[in-house]
């Protein structure tokens, strides 16, 4: 009788070390998810933040444009079609697709 008793001790898990292993579990899926949810949110922040003023990026149009090679009648243009683009990624960034 002894060996069975020994046996069957022997065996699984106690019901404590279970729920302690599951709140650890819980923790740290929690840990994560806040992260992940912080980075999203501040992604989001930068996003709106970068596409409320595209003129931030004006100062650097002029250096980009030189680079290219093109004309000044050119580097307008080139500038009206860069900002039609900022444009139309705002509003699909926004979801506002129409």
């Amino acid at each position: 009788m002894t060996d069975y008793t020994k046996a069957k001790s022997a065996a699984g898990f106690t019901l404590i070390e279970v729920v302690v292993a599951l709140a650890i579990l819980s923790w740290v899926l929690g840990s994560t998810l806040y992260v992940v949810q912080q980075y999203a949110d501040e992604r989001l922040k930068l996003r709106q933040g970068f596409f409320r003023y595209p003129d931030l990026l004006e100062p650097f149009a002029g250096a980009l444009s030189r680079r290219s090679g093109l004309g000044a009648d050119h580097r307008s243009q080139h500038q009206a079609n860069q900002r039609r683009r900022q444009a139309k990624r705002a509003v699909m960034a926004l979801g506002n697709e129409n």
